[in-house]
């Protein structure tokens, strides 16, 4: 009876990665799509991408405390030392086809968390360079926009000639 508890709790593992598998998926998708959204400055396209990675970020946050779970669940039933075991450490003491599934999963998982990292950094470096270039702009409007002064403290009025030096009264 224990190893049935036991397997069924390698099959809600399996599931548990498959799950989130499917969730860092989509958010390596996501990343992909505000990438583009972000080189076409698409402001409502790029707001939306935050909401639902937000969202697929929790899920992921879920996911990952069930795993955690499950792992520590299993290997005190495989008398493991470890409190916080490795899924690899896991898996080793498993028999086939569970190893090479748990092997699996986590080289999928390893690949996405990889990419999701790229792509993060690539959308971070633009969104850098958008907000320097708008901050840029700010400046420089709000350099044409700034009040010119007429007037010199004491009420005297400036003189605003810019070709004074230019031309003398003697010629």
């Amino acid at each position: 009876e224990e190893k049935v508890q036991n397997f069924r709790k390698i099959g809600l593992l399996q599931e548990n990665l498959a799950e989130q598998t499917k969730i860092y998926s989509s958010l390596c998708h996501l990343l992909q799509s505000e990438n583009d959204y972000l080189i076409q400055s698409d402001v409502n396209n790029i707001n939306k991408s935050a909401v639902l990675k937000d969202g697929l970020l929790r899920a992921a946050e879920t996911k990952e405390e069930e795993r955690l779970s499950l792992c520590s669940d299993l290997a005190t039933d495989m008398r493991l030392r470890s409190e916080t075991p490795k899924l690899l450490e896991i898996a080793t003491k498993l028999p086939e086809p569970y190893r090479s599934k748990l092997i699996q999963h986590k080289s999928s998982l390893e690949n996405l968390f990889a990419e999701i990292k790229r792509l993060n950094h690539e959308n971070e470096i633009l969104a850098e360079a958008a907000l320097s270039t708008i901050g840029g702009t700010i400046d420089r409007i709000k350099d044409a926009l700034a009040p010119k002064q007429t007037y010199q403290a004491g009420g005297k009025k400036k003189d605003t000639n810019q070709t004074k030096h230019l031309v003398h009264r003697e010629a």
